[in-house]
């Protein structure tokens, strides 16, 4: 039997990046909130919601490029702990389906993707 050298390359690559996404969804359940978290938090608490997004037209201690983790902060904000956990599986679950539809894109639209031929 000979060895194969690329399947071992496919079939190393392949643990290692399932080792990493383990290890990665293993961490995950130790998240918790920290710094800006809490502020985030306490004005959902105190505003709402829609003020707090709301808050980057007029608050100037607001920093534009926070704006989509303010939105997601408030989406867990309700679970506690909980929704600071899930963000983790969630992150996962998000990237293999972004995988998925790029490879079913990439064999159906001409130029896009890595094809043989």
């Amino acid at each position: 039997m000979a060895f194969n050298f690329k399947k071992f390359v496919l079939i190393l690559g392949v643990v290692l990046a399932l080792a990493g996404v383990g290890l990665f969804a293993y961490l995950g359940y130790f998240n918790r909130d920290w710094a800006d978290d809490w502020c985030y938090n306490a004005d959902f608490k105190n505003l709402g919601f829609l003020e707090t997004v709301a808050g980057y037209a007029y608050n100037v201690t607001y920093t534009p490029s926070r704006y989509a983790v303010t939105i997601f902060a408030g989406l867990i904000y309700a679970f506690g702990t909980l929704g600071t956990q899930l963000m983790t599986p969630l992150t996962i679950i998000f990237w293999v389906a972004g995988q998925h539809i790029f490879s079913i894109i990439s064999h159906t639209w001409p130029g896009i993707g890595f094809r043989d031929g």
